[in-house]
Order: C-alpha cells, then structure tokens, then sequence
C-alpha cells in the first residue's frame, strides 16, 4: 500500500494485517489460482495470516507421482510469489525547472570527463 509519513501515525493494526491480505491475495490470482481462501488467527497476541491455495485440476492421464510432483512444485512456486519481498522505492518532488538544472550539470560533468578521457 502506499503510505505517506503523516499516514502511518493512524494506522491500526489491522488496517495493517487487512493490507497484507490484499497484496497476498493479488499475488494468488497472478499465479492464476482460483479464489484463495485468507484468514486470520490470532495466537498469544500475534496475528497470523492463513492462505489456503486450491491446487490446479492435473490432467487425468498424469500418474499420481506426476500429481504430486506438479502439487508440490506449484505450492513451491506460491510461497516463492507470496512471500517475495516487496521493494521500495524513494522519490523526490522536484520542479521541472530543478530537474532541467540538474540535467544540464550532469551534461556538464559529462563533457569534462570527456574532455580529460580524449
């Protein structure tokens, strides 16, 4: 979700866990999976998020080693997608006349370092 600073001082915890819940569950449908199932539990006061993934119908003619190689490999790959980290990224507000001043010192150390390279 996309906080600014001044949001984070009123989020509860469960606007948290819910947030959670929803990037997990974006995660499962681009795996293709059918409706996940996702819940909450609460143990001696931590939260925990439960996900149940329904498996994808294998064609009948795989044996059930080919079954359940294939069950096993798609749970893998879920956990991998569901548990991958998720990356920030910082920005800074800039004017466009800050960038095109920006731009044109760069495009002056640029000569210069070639300049002393030649």
């Amino acid at each position: 979700m996309d906080y600014t600073e001044g949001d984070r001082e009123g989020l509860t915890k469960d606007q948290v866990v819910e947030d959670i819940k929803t990037i997990i569950d974006a995660r499962v449908k681009a795996l293709g999976s059918a409706e996940p199932t996702i819940k909450t539990k609460v143990y001696n006061e931590e939260t925990h998020i439960l996900v149940q993934i329904p498996t994808p119908e294998w064609p009948a003619t795989m044996t059930k080693e080919q079954r359940n190689l294939s069950t096993q490999q798609y749970i893998a790959q879920a956990k991998r997608v569901i548990g991958k980290v998720v990356n920030l990224e910082f920005k800074e507000y800039r004017t466009a006349s800050e960038i095109e001043a920006a731009q044109e010192l760069r495009a002056t150390y640029l000569s210069e370092v070639q300049s002393e390279i030649a």
